[in-house]
């Protein structure tokens, strides 16, 4: 595995999202080659200061399902202008 796909997986291989062969080459790169383990470093550090973040704001994220009907809802409430909501539509 090479370093441009290890970068994109790292996020899935952090959330235990890859297959078991992507897991492994993961894995494998990572324990050769230091750049890629300096970044997987830093994404695991981004990620504990985002959850820290959060939970010390008590924010919560809304479910996708939530979000998409708040913007469905607002989409529908604005005045028909420059091609109107046709867009929500398709």
């Amino acid at each position: 595995m090479n370093c441009t796909k290890s970068i994109t997986l790292l996020s899935d291989f952090h959330d235990g999202l890859l297959n078991t062969i992507e897991t492994a080459q993961v894995r494998a790169h990572l324990m050769f080659c230091l750049s890629c383990r300096e970044v997987f470093h830093d994404l695991e550090l981004i990620v504990s200061a985002a959850a820290e973040l959060r939970d010390d704001n008590c924010v919560t994220c809304p479910s996708e399902k939530t979000g998409w009907q708040q913007l469905q809802t607002a989409a529908l409430n604005c005045p028909d202008s420059a091609g109107g909501q046709q867009w929500l539509r398709q």
